[in-house]
């Protein structure tokens, strides 16, 4: 499910993840952070390349989820996140970047 406005977006200059057996604040770093933000964008991405009822329930956050981490995805990344059927700006599915 996307978390579009839940949660500090990737990007931010001080994220702090919490880890969930100790409830100890991490402050992550840079890799760690790209990493994250990857991870993300491939968990939705999927679902929203095969999905109809998954474009249609969560369509319009899609854009949101996929640009807020901004410089923490690659080039290659925000080109796939951008050829989402149903995104806004996607050109129908071209992933060439051009």
């Amino acid at each position: 499910m996307p978390t579009s406005g839940r949660g500090p977006p990737a990007s931010r200059p001080e994220p702090c993840f919490r880890d969930r057996f100790t409830g100890r604040p991490h402050p992550p770093g840079t890799r760690t952070r790209r990493d994250f933000a990857w991870l993300a964008a491939a968990d939705e991405l999927d679902p929203a390349r095969v999905g109809p009822a998954f474009r249609e329930r969560w369509g319009a956050d899609l854009p949101a989820l996929f640009t807020r981490p901004g410089p923490l995805l690659s080039p290659a990344a925000l080109r796939e996140c951008r050829a989402v059927p149903g995104n806004p700006g996607a050109a129908g599915g071209d992933r060439s970047g051009n």
